[in-house]
């Protein structure tokens, strides 16, 4: 399978687990997230192996115990009268995996050529989209490590030096992922300009 009839297909796999348990009523149903995430890492194992799965697992990890430890802390203090925000917190740990890992496996089965075989006027999209979330999470990991790095985030407690850390990331994350997708843009018109010049 290739092509427009592949690009249904994984985006239909992809929409489909959004809407269901994403947004949908199995956003909170342990097993269902347990068979997803099972399921995801199965094929991460498939397609990276070990190594693959450990660099996920590093890059995953730190977020998913802050994500859970601010949870706690919520619950603490009874924020907001509630004192389900751990339990909250356990499922958007389970959640925010599967969808990371849904969207990882899906762009990573497609190859450029399903992508050329596309009509012209949705491929300039898809191939842009494609090669954006290819190259954000490189991005994303180098940002992390510079973050974590930095002198001027490393005191306070704990919670305070994540919660800077991880608002830092999510605006440098922005600010790049912006300025790849004008590089990305102006590369691709560029190559296609010079095809239709030079078909041949």
């Amino acid at each position: 399978m290739k092509g427009t009839a592949k690009l249904l297909l994984l985006s239909s796999l992809v929409v489909l687990y959004f809407g269901l348990g994403v947004v949908g009523p199995w956003y909170a149903d342990v097993p269902f997230q347990g068979s997803i995430a099972a399921l995801c890492v199965l094929l991460r194992l498939q397609t990276s192996g070990w190594r693959g799965l450990r660099t996920d697992l590093a890059f995953l990890l730190p977020f998913l115990c802050t994500l859970v430890a601010m949870g706690a802390l919520l619950d603490a203090f009874a924020m907001a009268n509630r004192t389900d925000w751990t339990e909250d917190a356990l499922c958007k740990a389970l959640v925010f995996p599967n969808s990371f890992w849904s969207i990882q496996l899906a762009v990573g089965a497609l190859r450029l050529t399903d992508l050329v075989a596309l009509p012209r006027g949705v491929r300039r999209f898809f191939i842009l989209t494609h090669a954006l979330v290819s190259k954000s999470r490189p991005l994303i990991e180098r940002l992390w490590w510079l973050v974590c790095h930095d002198p001027s985030l490393q005191t306070g407690p704990w919670i305070i030096r994540s919660g800077r850390r991880l608002t830092v990331l999510l605006a440098a994350a922005l600010i790049a992922v912006y300025h790849e997708t004008e590089a990305t843009v102006r590369v691709y018109d560029a190559r296609m300009a010079l095809l239709e010049e030079n078909p041949s």
